[in-house]
């Protein structure tokens, strides 16, 4: 775990300042079918704050400046 941390490939907790009243994020845990392609396509968009794939269910982690509509990617 320790060598994990080092590497860069996991992260410790992370505090953020909410400066504004009106400064939100939308935080999302979504449950895809192929959530590695999701991930990658999730890269270019600059609504992403952060993205993090993760195992079991949900298996990805997004957060965003805006609100998105992920219905097509979820599995009921």
């Amino acid at each position: 775990m320790k060598e994990a941390y080092e590497e860069g490939r996991i992260y410790g907790p992370h505090l953020r300042k909410r400066s504004h009243e009106n400064f939100k994020e939308y935080v999302y845990f979504l449950s895809c079918k192929n959530q590695r392609k999701l991930f990658l396509e999730l890269i270019e968009d600059e609504r992403i704050v952060y993205h993090a794939v993760m195992t079991g269910i949900p298996n990805l982690w997004v957060i965003s400046k805006e609100e998105i509509d992920f219905e097509d990617e979820v599995e009921m």
